[in-house]
């Protein structure tokens, strides 16, 4: 509160809140012990409103002690009235706003963007030879400087408010990491909406460096229609591999075709062995007919006619014996 300030009373309906104001006002365990302190010793801190031109008052800080209040059913307020521009309005609401120990990271990054841009704007509006002592050097460096955070981390933040709300939500619950987001806030927001489905249904999320992959394979896929939802699969899951295919002969099956006496090691390297003779001999016949192991083959046919050979082996062995 600045000095000579006087103090305001007025309705709850009355205040609106701020102008994309991106910190949210909900029920926790923090508003339960305002909305108690209030009933207790009443609103102590005005809240700092500036009037608009509709005869409402817009506030600038304060919005969960309004929220506080409207829940007790306080008929009014107290409140500071200041004429302010919107830049300067942005600056002082983010500011008291920023104090809070508990704020989810997509709040704080649209907080940091608002600032931000804001401080660019007063830059451009006062010049840089005339500006303001307070608001000389770079934006990032100030936003910086007034938060604590390094300038590459504010860089970070501010670049996080572009990502599509699913994310952002993703993001609060600490599913998806500030790192992985930032790459992933870079991609348009189709290609968010394309990233945010597939960790949806696939309940998994990208690593730095799948992120970092997304990315690039993003500016890399612009001139052919941008990122596609095969692209991300493989770079979350890897390249989908072909089916596998399996033949599984059961021990009856095997069995019928070798005598008691031979043991399953024998019975393979049996099998292994008409295989091989079956294969030298359809090579000798016709080597057009060897197609890429990949490729479909007459399988059914060649193996019945396989079976039938082993068939005859196996009686001429018991004759013999």
């Amino acid at each position: 509160m600045q000095k000579h300030e006087e103090i305001f009373y007025i309705e709850p309906e009355r205040l609106v809140p701020f102008h994309n104001h991106p910190f949210r006002v909900t029920m926790d365990e923090d508003m339960e012990e305002l909305i108690d302190s209030i009933r207790s010793y009443g609103i102590i801190t005005p809240l700092i409103v500036r009037p608009t031109e509709k005869g409402s008052y817009e506030i600038i800080s304060g919005h969960r002690r309004k929220y506080a209040a409207t829940v007790l059913g306080l008929l009014k307020v107290p409140v500071i009235i200041r004429y302010m521009s919107d830049d300067l309005a942005i600056l002082s609401m983010v500011d008291t706003n920023l104090r809070r120990e508990k704020l989810p990271p997509s709040e704080k990054a649209a907080a940091y963007r608002m600032k931000y841009e804001a401080l660019c704007n007063l830059r451009k509006e006062y010049g840089r030879q005339k500006v303001d002592k307070a608001l000389s050097g770079r934006s990032v460096d100030l936003l910086s400087n007034k938060t604590g955070d390094s300038p590459k981390q504010v860089q970070r933040y501010v670049r996080l408010s572009y990502l599509i709300p699913d994310l952002s939500y993703l993001l609060d619950k600490g599913e998806l990491g500030l790192t992985p987001g930032y790459e992933l806030a870079f991609l348009s927001e189709d290609e968010q909406r394309t990233v945010a489905r597939i960790m949806a249904t696939s309940k998994c999320s990208p690593s730095l460096a799948q992120a970092v992959s997304i990315r690039e394979a993003s500016k890399a896929s612009q001139e052919k229609g941008g990122l596609t939802d095969q692209m991300v699969r493989e770079i979350i899951f890897g390249p989908k591999k072909p089916a596998e295919r399996r033949v599984i002969l059961s021990n009856e099956q095997l069995q019928s075709y070798f005598p008691e006496d031979c043991t399953p090691e024998m019975m393979k390297k049996g099998v292994l062995k008409i295989m091989q003779e079956w294969t030298e001999k359809r090579a000798s016949e016709d080597p057009n007919r060897i197609k890429n192991k990949n490729q479909p083959d007459d399988a059914s046919e060649d193996y019945a006619n396989a079976s039938a050979e082993a068939s005859q082996d196996k009686k001429g062995d018991q004759t013999n014996v």
